[in-house]
């Protein structure tokens, strides 16, 4: 390992408790129960992915589960996720190849095969060892030639250890695996598609009602094509991602939820320290107590805290050259993809009772919102600087992506401070054609309308055939940049054709740029997402900070702890994540406390 994660400033928890909604209490080591007093098997702490997971594991079981949400709607962040999870799928990766609906593994993926089964068989951990021996024997009996691509459990863990380890100073690849738990990532990875079918199969849904399955694109930031999309976006993006798991919980007699109910305080025993109670407020401001054998943490992050995520920017040296606190539209707090309500209570909660972390400087910022999110994945778009070039590797990291991004130039013809764009800072365009715009035909719809409705001018560009796309940026920008644009397009193309190699390293692509209908956005990099968290053993205990050791009762699991993901989270990498350890913190509860 090549770094120490647990964080136990003095000025971090004071910034991070000045920054939480909710007024936590000055004595979160207090014995007494106060208000009206519950007591169940298990309290849930947040009705996102991981929670609703936790409690669907436990209420299976005969136990009884409080789920309580500081929020007026269950689903958390998971309920506006970008429709994407990653899970190792040959057998479907094979189909879509057959059927036609699926590019052929190119020879750069072939290559991104080897270095990372190399990384993997001379990395010190034996877990890792072993993946790359995994993948070593499996993928010597891949087809060669034209063929279906490649993947593996044990190439999903690779991609995930390295994609989240310590890259040098300047961001470029090379191997730098040994930020996230190898233990944590093995059970990830082989879990990854076990766990999407079992959610196929929930709520009244099938694989063929849950699942897109015509698609397997990679997600912003995914760097491999493993990301399978919700069929289910009503009555949001990520609606398929929970709804199915609360549409089980709402049938079940020994389960509830109760919204608007604000946790503040961790009751410990004060004869031995262990978690035996949550309260704080219910919405009419009255205290409530609920006291439990087992209380898991399933709060998210800290994305809308920006005090915390300042705090944690300048523990990291200042990674990211934005100030999140006045660093948005007219001094506001710097723009999230986050909902409200995710200020990192839970994290806080846990801290004051003694509670360690691990890798909380880790932030994560998305490179295209507002922009080429809005139509697809990276391996079927490029993205053009201010001057209408090529710029970076579309496939990278999204700590790649989204640094390279803010170190372009700000906009060309104004300073946006709309949604989905951030004043002063740099941006992208994303460059989609007919192969994306005809896939997503019925889910979104690009005319006059949608560049209407921009947020701001020249920001968006409908086209249906490429000279009268060139005609719009070079009415807008000028004849220079609508010739870069051109000029961007066709090396896509060379590069995809196999007759020219990428100046950056880009691997995964599935098409050529060459048929209207023509997308072109703008976007500036978001906050998205904390890799770091609450530290936890693989039973997903929390563990102390000064000793180390499990503090009895008390759970985490999804966004709230950290370890998983290392330094940076690959695209689609977090639905997954929540929902397999959320059902495991479940398991481990039913098993250790029952």
């Amino acid at each position: 390992m090549k770094r120490f994660f647990v964080i136990a400033s003095v000025l971090i928890i004071a910034l991070a408790l000045v920054g939480c909604s909710g007024g936590n209490k000055a004595n979160n080591n207090s014995n007494r129960y106060e208000g009206e007093v519950r007591e169940v098997d298990v309290v849930i702490v947040g009705a996102g992915g991981a929670g609703l997971s936790a409690a669907w594991e436990v209420g299976k079981a005969g136990k009884n589960v409080l789920i309580i949400e500081k929020n007026a709607m269950i689903g958390g962040n998971t309920a506006f996720a970008g429709s994407a999870a990653n899970a190792a799928d040959p057998a479907f990766a094979k189909q879509l190849y057959e059927s036609g609906l699926m590019a052929k593994m190119t020879d750069d993926e072939r290559a991104n095969v080897i270095r990372f089964r190399d990384w993997g068989l001379a990395d010190t951990n034996p877990i890792v060892r072993k993946w790359g021996e995994a993948v070593r024997d499996s993928y010597a009996l891949h087809p060669a030639g034209d063929t279906y691509l490649y993947d593996s459990p044990e190439l999903h863990a690779l991609h995930t250890y390295f994609g989240g380890g310590t890259y040098s100073a300047a961001r470029t690849d090379s191997n730098g695996g040994g930020l996230g738990k190898p233990e944590f990532l093995d059970y990830y990875a082989q879990n990854a598609l076990p766990t999407l079918q079992w959610l196929g199969e929930l709520g009244g849904f099938t694989w063929n009602t849950k699942w897109v399955t015509t698609r397997l694109p990679a997600a912003v930031g995914a760097t491999w094509r493993r990301s399978h999309s919700t069929a289910v976006t009503t009555p949001s993006s990520g609606a398929g991602f929970y709804i199915p798991i609360a549409n089980e919980i709402n049938n079940m007699q020994n389960a509830k939820i109760e919204l608007e109910w604000r946790a503040d305080t961790l009751i410990t025993d004060p004869n031995g320290g262990r978690v035996v109670a949550v309260s704080g407020l219910k919405p009419n401001g009255d205290r409530f107590t609920v006291k439990a054998k087992a209380i898991m943490l399933a709060t998210g992050g800290f994305g809308r805290n920006a005090n915390m995520l300042q705090a944690q920017n300048v523990a990291s040296g200042y990674f990211w050259p934005v100030n999140f606190v006045t660093g948005g539209p007219n001094g506001s707090p710097y723009p999230t993809t986050n909902i409200a309500g995710i200020t990192g209570d839970g994290l806080v909660m846990a801290m004051n009772i003694g509670a360690g972390t691990y890798g909380l400087e880790f932030i994560q910022m998305v490179s295209t919102y507002g922009s080429v999110r809005e139509g697809g994945a990276t391996d079927r778009m490029i993205m053009v600087n201010t001057e209408g070039r090529r710029y970076v590797r579309e496939d990278g990291r999204r700590d790649i992506l989204a640094r390279a991004a803010l170190l372009n130039n700000p906009h060309p013809t104004l300073n946006v401070s709309a949604a989905y764009h951030t004043p002063g800072l740099g941006g992208a365009f994303g460059i989609q054609d007919g192969h994306t715009v005809e896939e997503l035909a019925g889910a979104r719809t690009f005319d006059s309308a949608w560049v209407a409705a921009a947020p701001a001018p020249n920001t968006r560009f409908v086209a249906d055939t490429l000279p009268e796309l060139l005609t719009q940026l070079t009415n807008a920008f000028g004849a220079t940049f609508a010739t870069n644009v051109q000029a961007s397009i066709n090396q896509h193309n060379n590069i995809y054709d196999g007759r020219i190699s990428c100046p950056f390293g880009r691997q995964v692509m599935s098409n050529r740029l060459d048929k209207g209908p023509w997308v072109v956005a703008w976007g500036s990099p978001w906050h998205h997402h904390v890799m770091g968290g609450l530290n936890t053993n693989f039973d997903m205990q929390v563990l102390q900070r000064e000793t180390g050791n499990p503090i009895a009762g008390l759970y985490a699991a999804g966004e709230v702890i950290g370890g998983i993901h290392g330094e940076n989270r690959l695209g689609g990498n977090a639905v997954t994540d929540v929902l397999v350890f959320g059902r495991r913190a479940g398991q481990r509860m039913l098993a250790l406390e029952f």
